[in-house]
């Protein structure tokens, strides 16, 4: 695999922290999956899984920080162990979106029209997944990244937070398909790649 898939991965979990406080840019979200699909687009399953899983490291890495400073500063845990403790959190967390990678890898071949209404389910399985087993962590939901804008949010009222992770990710699925469709019609996309 080359290193441009990861690298795509990885400026996307980028992209969707700023969606959150601090930075708090919620538009941003809109579009910042768009480099993780690209790097999934073509994608066998085991490149799906790693691409999902270096988003997430990013993503997360970026996002629950402050595990390390809770648990040094209110729970007396030693630096270094609040550390580790966190990255293990970051590498457990990171396994949903590997899963979202992987399925997405494994509908790459599916026509568009599926693409765009099975990655947006995908997503908020897993993100459903992540906030409900093993007691659940439902910590930096894509949805959440919504919550300045509240015409958006209303739809939260009949479908919680999963609802508006739907739209957002729909919404990234349909400007990466739109793209994608123009990048292939003037030739600029790679063939699939057989591994």
């Amino acid at each position: 695999m080359t290193m441009k898939r990861p690298l795509l991965s990885a400026i996307s979990g980028v992209i969707l922290v700023l969606a959150f406080p601090p930075a708090g840019v919620g538009i941003l979200a809109w579009f910042a999956l768009i480099p993780l699909l690209f790097a999934l687009d073509g994608a066998n399953r085991k490149q799906g899984l790693v691409c999902g899983y270096v988003f997430g490291v990013a993503f997360f890495l970026s996002t629950v920080y402050w595990v390390i400073h809770s648990m040094y500063y209110f729970g007396g845990v030693p630096l270094a162990i609040s550390g580790l403790a966190m990255l293990l959190m970051v590498a457990y967390l990171s396994i949903y979106t590997a899963l979202f990678g992987f399925l997405a890898a494994c509908a790459g071949t599916l026509s568009p029209v599926w693409r765009l209404l099975l990655f947006p389910v995908f997503w908020t399985a897993a993100e459903y997944l992540r906030g409900h087993l093993f007691t659940g962590f439902p910590w930096v939901l894509a949805g959440y990244s919504q919550a300045s804008y509240l015409p958006v949010i209303q739809v939260a009222d009949i479908t919680g937070v999963w609802g508006v992770s739907f739209l957002v990710v729909l919404v990234n699925a349909a400007l990466y398909l739109a793209a994608r469709h123009f990048i292939k019609r003037d030739g600029l996309f790679p063939a699939r790649e057989v591994a």
